[in-house]
């Protein structure tokens, strides 16, 4: 589970079947945690690896109360979510200890992958657009 007072990453056994809740008291997370999911809820496939959600992986961090409340207040004062700070804090820290090709690669995989969900939107609003045009 890590040391004591560490962030620690939990896959819940059952998350993602249906009518399962979170999880968390069967597994015995610590008493007062506070869990903060750095996108959306965390939800694992039989196997135990993340599931995907779009281009994306779920994702579910346990904080300990006192230094979630720190992490709170910094997004309060940002204007941010707790959630998408933890996300540019994450990305900030594998930057730091990646190789900078590494992190470039994956940056530039990522930000193409993003472009390419824009633009397949983009199409089949317009693909909408056309078939209601054509049925009035």
């Amino acid at each position: 589970m890590g040391v004591r007072g560490e962030a620690w990453l939990q896959t819940p056994a059952g998350c993602g079947e249906a009518g399962a809740g979170h999880g968390l008291e069967k597994q015995g997370g610590p008493t007062g945690a506070v869990v903060a999911a750095v996108l959306l809820c965390s939800r694992v496939d039989r196997s135990g690896m993340p599931l995907k959600h779009g281009s994306k992986f779920y994702c579910q961090v346990l904080l300990d109360p006192n230094r979630y409340g720190l992490l709170a207040k910094m997004a309060e004062k940002e204007n941010k979510r707790p959630t998408a700070l933890m996300r540019e804090m994450i990305y900030a820290a594998l930057e730091k200890m990646s190789l900078t090709s590494d992190y470039r690669a994956a940056e530039a995989a990522d930000h193409a992958t993003w472009a390419e969900s824009v633009k397949r939107r983009v199409e089949g609003r317009q693909r909408s657009k056309q078939q209601e045009g054509g049925m009035a």
